[in-house]
């Protein structure tokens, strides 16, 4: 995926703070279904979209 114009001009602009190396889209993430599962050092997470629009990553 490529870095968006707003992920760019948040890592040009806010050096002096947090450097964001990278954005990802919710809708690019949750195109196919409403839950991903992430793994992460050999455990799986699972990130889930609600119905009110809100993000939960459960273990």
């Amino acid at each position: 995926m490529q870095m968006t114009e707003t992920a760019k001009q948040h890592h040009q602009t806010n050096d002096n703070t947090s450097r964001i190396d990278h954005y990802l889209r919710s809708e690019d993430l949750f195109q196919h279904g409403r839950t991903i599962d992430i793994r992460h050092n050999g455990q799986t997470y699972t990130l889930r979209l609600t119905a009110a629009n809100k993000l939960i990553l459960t273990k």
